[in-house]
C-alpha cells in the first residue's frame, strides 16, 4: 500500500529525514531505488553518515572522525567532502531547502560553493557546525569560520541560518543585495563591523535574528526594509534600532543597560520582551552579569523625555507580549506607563517570569560594571488598588484592548487587582484568558466579579485553565466546584 502512493506523497514523507536514512529506502524495492534522488529538501548530517561510510565497528564518534581524516586526501578535499559531493552528484531533482550539519574539520567553504553551484535552485540553507571535544562528545565551542575566502557564496539564497561559527567578514554576503530575505545567526562569533557590512550587503532583508552571538559590543540595526528583528541572549553595551518598516521586535535575555536601548520604529505592530534564564549553551557570560528585566525596558522605551524611544508605543503597536511580575510594584508601574503610552493596543499577553537558581536579573538601573543600585525593598508596601483603581483612565484599556492573556496566574493581590481593573474598565474587551500556575483555587479571587453589573464589556468571555494539562473552561463553570 505504501509503495502505491503517488511520488509527491512519498517525497513529502522522505524529505524531513536525514539523507542517509532517505538513501537507505532504496533497498525496499525497485519502486524505491531512485526515489530519494528526487526529494526537494535535503538534510545532510555528517554525524549520522560517518559510521555507514566507514563500515567500521568503531563506537566513538571521535575515533571515527580521526580515521576518516587520516585517509588520503585528493586535492585538499577530505572524505567528508567527497561523500557530500557524491550525494549531490547522484541527486537529480531541484532542491528547495538544504540543511548541512557537519564537524569543524570539513572544508565548509568548498562544500557550500559546490552545493550551491550544483543545485542552483536552493533558496533556503541551514548551516550548523557540531564540534567534538577530546572525548568525542559534542561541544559548544565554535571552531569554524566563514571569511574572506568565501566571497559571495550566499548570493543565490532567500533564507539563511548559520549556527556555531566564526564569521570574520561580510564578504560571503556580497551579491545578496536583492535576494536574501531572512537571516538567522545563532551562537556565532561576529563583530559589530561585520554585522554592519552584512546589513549593507542585504538591501531587501526582511527578517533578522541574532541569538547567543558573542563579540558584539554596540549593536546598531539600521535598515530600510527590515520587518522582523529578534535579539536574543546578547551581552552588549548599546542597542540602537532604526527601522522604519519594522513590524515585529523581540528582546529576550539581554545583558545591557536599559538607558542604552534606543528604538525608532514607527510602524511597529508587535513587541515581545522576555527575561528567561540564559542557557550556558546559548550565551556564556561571566557570573554576576545581569539579565535585563522587561520592566526596565518598558520604562525606558515609554519614556517621553526621549522621543525616539516613545515611537514604538505611540503609533501602530497592537500586540504586547511580555514577561512581567504583576505583583511587583515597579513592574506594575512600568506596565501602566506602557499602556498609557499605547494608542492602538488590542492584544496583551503577560507571563510570570521564572528565574533559575543562580541567575541574576536586574531590578533597577545599573552602572557600567553591572552593579545594581536600586532594589525592590519598597514592594512590601505595594497596594495594587491604589495603582490601578486610582490611576487616570487609560484610553488603551477603556476603548482599544480586546484580548488579554495571563500565564502563571497565582491569585496574588497584584494579579487579581489588574484583572479586576480590566473587567470593570475595559469596555471593548472580548476575552480574558487566565492560565493558573497550579490549581483552580488561584482563580477564586475573581469570583466576586462574575456579576454582570460589574463588567464593563457585555461581550466578555473569561476563560481559565486550572492546571498545566487541563482544558480551558469558563470561569463561572470552574467556580461551581468546591475548592
Amino acid at each position: 500500500m505504501l509503495s502505491s502512493l503517488p511520488d509527491e506523497i512519498l517525497l513529502t514523507i522522505l524529505s524531513p529525514l536525514p539523507i542517509d536514512e532517505v538513501v537507505r529506502t532504496s533497498i525496499l524495492s525497485k519502486r524505491w531505488v531512485s526515489l530519494w534522488k528526487y526529494t526537494p529538501h535535503l538534510n545532510i548530517d555528517v554525524k549520522h553518515m560517518i559510521k555507514p561510510f566507514t563500515q567500521l565497528g568503531i563506537s566513538s564518534p571521535a575515533a571515527q572522525l580521526h580515521y576518516i581524516l587520516s585517509l588520503p586526501k585528493q586535492e585538499g578535499i577530505n572524505r567528508h567532502n567527497i561523500l557530500v559531493y557524491l550525494l549531490l552528484h547522484h541527486h537529480l531533482a531541484d532542491v528547495e531547502t538544504l540543511k548541512f550539519t557537519h564537524f569543524p574539520q570539513i572544508d565548509i567553504n568548498t562544500s557550500i560553493e559546490f552545493m550551491l553551484e550544483r543545485k542552483k535552485t536552493i533558496e533556503t540553507l541551514t548551516l550548523e557546525c557540531r564540534p567534538l571535544d577530546d572525548d568525542g562528545e559534542e561541544s559548544s565551542k565554535r571552531q569554524r569560520f566563514l571569511g574572506m575566502y568565501s566571497q559571495g557564496i550566499f548570493s543565490s539564497l532567500y533564507s539563511l541560518e548559520v549556527v556555531n561559527y566564526f564569521i570574520t567578514s561580510s564578504m560571503p554576503f556580497e551579491g545578496c543585495e536583492y535576494k536574501l530575505r531572512s537571516l538567522r545567526l545563532k551562537m556565532v562569533e561576529v563583530e559589530d563591523d561585520t554585522i554592519n557590512g552584512i546589513l549593507r550587503s542585504c538591501l531587501v532583508l526582511e527578517s533578522l535574528s541574532l541569538e547567543g552571538c558573542t563579540k558584539l559590543k554596540e549593536v546598531e540595526i539600521v535598515h530600510q526594509r527590515l520587518r522582523v528583528l529578534e535579539l536574543r541572549a546578547l551581552r552588549v553595551k548599546l542597542i540602537v534600532v532604526c527601522c522604519h518598516r519594522l513590524e515585529v521586535l523581540v528582546f529576550a535575555s539581554l545583558v545591557c543597560h536599559a538607558e542604552r536601548i534606543v528604538v525608532n520604529a514607527r510602524r511597529l505592530k508587535e513587541f515581545r520582551s522576555h527575561c528567561n534564564p540564559i542557557s550556558p549553551k546559548v550565551l556564556l557570560v561571566s557570573r554576576g552579569k545581569s539579565v535585563l528585566k522587561t520592566q526596565d525596558i518598558l520604562e525606558s522605551l515609554a519614556d517621553y523625555s526621549g522621543l525616539p524611544r516613545a515611537n514604538i508605543f505611540r503609533h501602530n503597536l497592537s500586540s504586547l507580549i511580555i514577561d512581567l511580575d504583576l505583583n511587583n510594584k515597579r513592574a506594575a508601574q512600568a506596565l501602566l506607563l506602557a499602556l498609557t503610552s499605547c494608542v492602538n493596543l488590542q492584544n496583551l499577553e503577560i507571563t510570570a517570569p521564572v528565574y533559575s537558581r543562580g541567575s541574576k536579573v536586574t531590578s533597577g538601573r545599573s552602572d557600567d560594571n553591572g552593579v545594581d543600585h536600586k532594589n525592590e525593598a519598597g514592594n512590601t508596601n505595594y497596594n495594587p488598588p491604589l495603582l490601578w483603581e486610582k490611576s487616570e483612565m487609560c484610553e488603551c484599556i477603556e476603548k482599544k484592548l480586546k484580548y488579554v492573556s495571563i500565564v502563571g496566574f497565582t491569585g496574588k493581590e497584584g494579579e487579581a487587582e489588574f484583572v479586576k481593573h480590566l473587567i470593570r474598565k475595559a469596555a471593548n474587551i472580548h476575552k480574558i484568558t487566565i492560565l493558573c500556575k497550579s490549581s483552580k483555587k488561584e482563580a477564586a479571587c475573581l469570583l466576586p466579579l462574575l456579576q454582570q453589573h460589574q463588567t464593563a464589556s457585555l461581550n466578555l468571555s473569561l476563560m481559565v485553565r486550572p492546571a498545566k494539562n487541563a482544558p480551558l473552561i469558563p470561569l463561572h463553570q470552574l467556580l461551581k466546584n468546591k475548592f
